[in-house]
């Protein structure tokens, strides 16, 4: 979603509440910071990171990440 300076909006479900997570210069960006996130949220929950939906494949990103 694009706001109206035309930067991507980010926001993700976490807990079963949407939270807001900036807003980014691309629609890529803003897809890398919700993948970042759920990637995150697995890692504190203790969920395996193949059990969720990304944007990108899992392996362009980090173990740390």
């Amino acid at each position: 979603m694009t706001l109206e300076d035309g930067r991507w909006k980010a926001r993700c479900t976490i807990g079963g509440k949407p939270t807001f997570l900036g807003a980014f210069g691309s629609e890529e960006e803003a897809a890398r910071a919700c993948d970042r996130m759920t990637l995150w949220s697995c890692k504190a929950g203790g969920k395996e990171k193949e059990e969720v939906l990304l944007n990108f494949p899992l392996s362009e990103y980090s173990d740390d990440e």
